[in-house]
């Protein structure tokens, strides 16, 4: 089911990139001063660093449970964990509540969906940092897929090995977190 597989991974895709256009204009509703500028730093931070442990975590369940399906399973649970963590500790702020309250006195026309969708894909800009941003999500899992492996054919012709294959396993579970 490698199909399924790869529809499931464009949508994580997709979904990244639409989060990181939509949350800096939520921070900046959520948040004032010094506290909006900190919330940024741990939401840039959050991108690289969640990342990186991703890698680790996900390679090192692989390692540990002998399968790599095991590592991506394991993502997803810590994402899952994370989102029951927010509905519960997370209160919308005041601010918000009171742009609700004004948005439910104000009378807006009703469009349909294909208005929406023309709306939206007019958006240049909404379009060009959603179509950038998962560029670079491809670009990074394509470089999370394959440096691994040519790290483990760089040791291999170091060593003098004729085949990855015979790289020792420990070696081998070792590129995923290193490289």
């Amino acid at each position: 089911m490698f199909w399924l597989f790869m529809v499931c991974r464009g949508i994580v895709g997709v979904g990244e990139a639409t989060y990181s256009n939509v949350s800096p204009s939520m921070i900046t509703d959520m948040f004032t001063g010094q506290t909006r500028a900190r919330m940024y730093m741990f939401f840039y931070m959050a991108v690289p660093i969640g990342s990186g442990l991703g890698f680790v975590v996900g390679s090192s369940m692989s390692s540990l449970l002998g399968s790599w399906q095991w590592g991506v399973r394991s993502t997803a649970v810590v994402g899952i964990i994370g989102l029951v963590l927010l509905v519960i500790f997370l209160e919308e702020p005041k601010g918000v509540q009171n742009e609700a309250k004004a948005e439910e006195t104000r009378i807006t026309a009703s469009t349909s969906f294909l208005t929406d969708l023309k709306d939206i894909f007019s958006n240049k800009t909404y379009l060009n940092v959603t179509i950038g941003y998962t560029a670079l999500v491809f670009c990074v899992g394509t470089m999370a897929w394959w440096i691994p492996t040519v790290a483990e054919h760089g040791i291999a012709a170091k060593d003098g090995l004729n085949s990855t294959d015979q790289l020792d396993d420990k070696t081998r579970d070792r590129f995923q977190i290193i490289y």
